[in-house]
């Protein structure tokens, strides 16, 4: 089982009112 990967932050289906800086953000933020 995989819980983080880089590339699910990056050229991803984001909306479009979100900074590129919060594809960066860790999963770390959402285990805690």
């Amino acid at each position: 089982m995989k819980y983080d990967d880089a590339s699910w932050h990056y050229n991803g289906n984001f909306p479009s009112d979100l900074p590129d800086t919060a594809g960066a953000t860790h999963i770390g933020m959402f285990l805690a």
